[in-house]
């Protein structure tokens, strides 16, 4: 089966699936930068790498999805400050 391939699919990927594009670019073997340039379609992508992104993010698709901040624990409650403090 063949797949559409634009740019917009593949951004709508990476966030349905919470891949960053760090992530991607690792994979890859290039630099965040230059996937963020194709992605933001200030450069055109070749290709051979629109396919190797393609396999890509098959690949990472796989792997379990991850919460959108690593810094905030899934089934962590949402701590508010306290600004109610007596000067």
């Amino acid at each position: 089966m063949a797949r559409s391939f634009s740019i917009a699919s593949i951004r709508a990927h990476l966030a349905r699936h919470g891949i960053r594009r760090r992530d991607l670019a690792k994979l890859l073997g290039v630099h965040e930068t230059l996937v963020s340039h194709w992605l933001c379609e200030r450069r055109g992508i070749p290709p051979e790498r629109a396919l190797q992104m393609l396999r890509a993010l098959d690949t990472l698709s796989e792997k379990p999805i991850r919460p959108a901040d690593r810094n905030v624990k899934a089934d962590a409650p949402a701590m508010k400050k306290d600004h109610s403090a007596v000067k």
